[in-house]
Order: structure tokens, then C-alpha cells, then sequence
């Protein structure tokens, strides 16, 4: 009985193993999710700016003491013109401010990012090809 007894508690414990391996799978570990757990770097996702560690506080006596210097980080919803799609990324307002003076292909290609990564959907049909299907 004892034999029995290990066998059905490693039996069991391989199902529950098994069991929890398929919840966890088919949960996505999108880093965009609204109740996603999943931390990310302070950074920004086109020009990867970081915070500033190296900056100092001063009192009135001149005494220095470290302090840290964060980055505005905003999470926006863009429309790629060149993708024809959404992208929701998490930039620096200084970079939303070259964002609106370039655009947004171009500043991620001077960044060197590729906004496939951040993109919501898979796209809408270009225009020339939505004009070409309503007049047929």
C-alpha cells in the first residue's frame, strides 16, 4: 500500500505540474497588457534614455548629496504613417518633442528601433488599395 500511496502523490504532482505549465503558457507576457506584472527599465523605447544618478543635491551650507534625476516617461498610443498602423510605446517627453518636429518613422529609424515590436495591430490596407476595391 505504500508503493500505491507514492505512485498516486507522483502521479498527482505531475498533473498539477503539467496543469500550471499550460495556464502559464497561455498567458501572454505582452509588456503593454493592462494588468501585466511583467517590470520594465525606466527607459525610454526609441532614443533609450535613462536616468541621470550622477546629479547632486547642494544645501545652503554647500554640503553635496546624491540624487537622482528620472525621465519623464509617458505611454502613447502613435499612428506609424509609413506602417499604417498603431504603436504604443513608452518615449521621453524630449523625444515626443522630436517625434512631433521629424515624425515617427523617422525618428525611430535615426534611433535605429523597429517599430514592429510595438505595433497593436497587424495594420490597416493601404489607401491606394482600399480606393482600388471600392470602385470595383
Amino acid at each position: 500500500t505504500i508503493k500505491n500511496m507514492r505512485s498516486l502523490i507522483l502521479l498527482l504532482l505531475s498533473f498539477l505540474i503539467a496543469v500550471t505549465a499550460f495556464h502559464y503558457s497561455s498567458q501572454s507576457a505582452s509588456p503593454f497588457g493592462r494588468c501585466s506584472l511583467v517590470m520594465r527599465e525606466r527607459k525610454c523605447d526609441l532614443s533609450g534614455t535613462r536616468r541621470n544618478s550622477k546629479c547632486m543635491s547642494v544645501s545652503k551650507s554647500n554640503a553635496h548629496t546624491h540624487r537622482v534625476q528620472n525621465v519623464n516617461l509617458q505611454t502613447k498610443k502613435l499612428w506609424w504613417e509609413e506602417g499604417n498602423k498603431f504603436v504604443r510605446i513608452r518615449i521621453s517627453t524630449r523625444t515626443l518633442k522630436t517625434i512631433q518636429k521629424n515624425g515617427l518613422g523617422a525618428t525611430a529609424k535615426k534611433f535605429g528601433v523597429d517599430l514592429d515590436k510595438f505595433s497593436l495591430s497587424s495594420g490597416t490596407a493601404p489607401l491606394a488599395a482600399a480606393a482600388e476595391l471600392a470602385s470595383a
